[in-house]
């Protein structure tokens, strides 16, 4: 989901995006998605595109 957004929002490909994981503390990631975050979003960069969750799941791209 993540990941996709950042590809549709920009001209990169998979292969310029390194995993996930690399860019995105993902316990903070699931526990802002279960909603047991103080946050309302967490944002991030990936490739230097800002990337930023929302607690209802979406996510907003800013290249």
């Amino acid at each position: 989901m993540i990941v996709a957004e950042v590809l549709d929002s920009t001209d990169l490909s998979r292969e310029d995006v390194e995993p996930l994981g690399e860019h995105v503390d993902f316990e903070r990631l699931h526990e802002l998605l279960a909603g047991d975050s103080e946050a309302d979003t967490l944002t991030f960069t990936v490739e230097e595109i800002e990337v930023t969750v929302s607690a209802d799941g979406s996510v907003t791209v800013s290249p």
